[in-house]
């Protein structure tokens, strides 16, 4: 199964044009791509004079997160925002589980 591409979409603000949108989305090898994108990361806090707001997303950060959680330590803490979002695991309920009023027992 092929991987998908990595994604770049750029657009103009609204408010003057004088500013791009910027969306990066896509696989990014993690062992391969995390110094470059840190060094990324830091070009586009100094070009636009403020931090980025980086959001480690994930059911499970342990391994995973605590390895990009290194990485993005290093770069200076005046360019970056760290912040973390688990997800939740759904659980599945049989129907036998569930009373009338739809909540599990």
């Amino acid at each position: 199964m092929p991987r998908p591409d990595l994604r770049l979409r750029l657009r103009p603000s609204k408010d003057d044009g004088g500013s791009t949108w910027v969306s990066l989305s896509g696989p990014l090898p993690t062992d391969a791509g995390s110094a470059k994108l840190r060094r990324l990361l830091i070009y586009l806090a100094v070009s636009t004079g403020r931090p980025i707001r980086i959001v480690l997303s994930a059911a499970d950060l342990v391994g995973w997160g605590e390895r990009w959680l290194r990485e993005l330590e290093l770069i200076p803490e005046r360019h970056r925002q760290i912040r973390f979002r688990v997800l939740q695991r759904r659980a599945v309920v049989s129907d036998d589980q569930l009373d009338l009023f739809g909540s599990s027992r």
